[in-house]
């Protein structure tokens, strides 16, 4: 299911890519899509992303990714119900330095997913927006059971949260748990 609600943006923000939306909801079951709008650029905020270590600090349950020998490859751990973990590998599938990144799981994997991260300047402020398109289909067995009674909003304002988390990270230097993407950007630390 595609979730039907409009990205989190501001009026610099450009549309989500609908082409890759329009992809990826034909391949698989749910579609989340949120934008957000950092004060850094758009080098700065891709260099971050595309260093792999640094997801883990800004992404909810996700434990680690950890590059593997073939090139563009991925194994993610991520925390399920019942202290368990789920892991499954990915390959990344487009890299475009300073503009954007995408990934989809292996066939195998117990997760199936896919995604695709832009970066785009917002103009003479220095700022960068960030649109993230996330496809998934839950995990079979009991985890996935679990994982289906999250809601397309629960899971777009989980990815909101992880965009503000971001957000916060970069403009700050700071990691805040509590980011809430409508109070907007707390000031650098002083000293």
């Amino acid at each position: 299911m595609t979730d039907p609600s409009p990205p989190v943006s501001d009026e610099r923000a450009s549309p989500v890519n609908e082409e890759a939306i329009e992809t990826l909801s034909r391949r698989y079951k749910s579609v989340i899509t949120a934008s957000i709008t950092i004060n850094r650029p758009k080098r700065d905020v891709y260099a971050f992303w595309s260093n792999v270590e640094n997801l883990p600090a800004f992404m909810e349950g996700l434990e680690a990714i950890h590059p593997l020998e073939e090139a563009g490859r991925y194994r993610w751990i991520v925390a399920a119900p019942g202290g368990r973990t789920l892991e499954w590998d990915t390959f990344l599938t487009e890299d475009a330095p300073n503009t954007c990144l995408a990934w989809t799981s292996v066939e195998w994997a117990r997760v199936r997913n896919a995604g695709r991260i832009e970066f785009q300047d917002t103009g003479s402020d220095g700022a960068t927006l960030v649109n993230a398109v996330i496809a998934y289909d839950p995990p079979r067995g009991m985890v996935g059971r679990l994982a289906v009674k999250m809601s397309p909003a629960e899971s777009r304002a989980r990815t909101t949260r992880e965009l503000a988390r971001l957000k916060q990270l970069l403009e700050t230097g700071q990691p805040d748990e509590t980011a809430d993407p409508a109070a907007g950007s707390a000031p650098p630390p002083q000293g």
